[in-house]
């Protein structure tokens, strides 16, 4: 797994302002440390654990989406198919018992990703006490604090 990153005119962007000056100038020396060539390495371990967490991401969204749709589950329910490698990068990247977090209202796989049981999380979406939230959050509002995790906010704007 590697990726290779250009910054600026290496990205082919022209950053001149309207004026004709370049906001790179103080932070030249910053973003030429961005690019780089050296490729990026994931040992087995890593790569294994990171597929795992994105894996459980889908697989537990599509069993929400299964239940929403049977009519098991009740409010709304948004779903994060597809970007369960933002959760997985992000909250894996972030230092355990040290860093808290907030989501969107997209927040199961967020939960996941930090570490709370799938069985609270699905237990807080059908509004169960056995939750991680108590069963007072729904899907839109987790929330647990041994897993730092402030919870999920709806942002409308």
């Amino acid at each position: 797994m590697s990726q290779d990153i250009a910054v600026g005119a290496a990205a082919g962007i022209d950053h001149k302002l309207a004026n004709g000056a370049s906001p790179v100038g103080a932070h030249a020396e910053r973003l030429s440390s961005l690019v780089t060539t050296k490729r990026a390495s994931v040992d087995r371990e890593t790569g294994l654990r990171l597929y795992r967490d994105m894996t459980l991401g889908r697989r537990f969204e599509d069993k929400c989406a299964e239940m929403y749709y049977r009519g098991k589950m009740f409010g709304f329910v948004h779903l994060y198919n597809g970007q369960e490698a933002v959760s997985t990068g992000v909250i894996g990247a972030m230092q355990r018992q040290h860093d808290w977090f907030c989501s969107t209202y997209r927040d199961h796989v967020h939960a996941l990703s930090a570490g709370v049981p799938a069985r609270e999380v699905m237990s807080e979406l059908f509004g169960k006490e056995t939750g991680c939230s108590k069963g007072r959050g729904g899907s839109m509002h987790l929330f647990s604090k041994p897993h730092h995790m402030l919870g999920g906010f709806d942002f409308i704007g």
